[in-house]
């Protein structure tokens, strides 16, 4: 069961969307921070069982939280609206991506496969 559940995303709709997805999967903590610093306090507050980061922050991007990520072994997921899977730096191209704009099943697709993915593959 998906249960403590962190997205990261600057585009409030997209959030909202993503989060009641979750919910119709059966999310039951959800939290959504709008960006770097937010997401960040996030973390260090309440760690999550998994996360969704998108990838494009505004005049930032996601790295930075993906790295704290996976130092804690939180298993995360990456969306975004490009085709930057590519171009990911080393570190994370490994990392599942959802390419927006994803439906239901594509999410319910990468978080189980998240919750079924060892933290040290990360």
């Amino acid at each position: 069961m998906l249960q403590n559940i962190l997205i990261v995303e600057d585009n409030p709709i997209i959030a909202f969307d993503t989060e009641e997805m979750l919910r119709e999967l059966g999310a039951c903590t959800i939290r959504i921070a709008n960006g770097l610093e937010e997401a960040l306090e996030a973390i260090k507050e309440c760690p999550p069982q998994l996360a969704l980061l998108d990838i494009n922050l505004g005049s930032n991007t996601s790295y930075e939280i993906a790295r704290r990520l996976m130092d804690l072994a939180i298993p995360f997921a990456f969306s975004t609206g490009y085709r930057e899977e590519d171009a990911f730096p080393a570190p994370f191209q490994a990392v599942p991506s959802l390419q927006k704009p994803y439906t239901a099943d594509d999410l319910r697709s990468v978080m189980a496969g998240l919750q079924h993915r060892p933290a040290s593959s990360l």
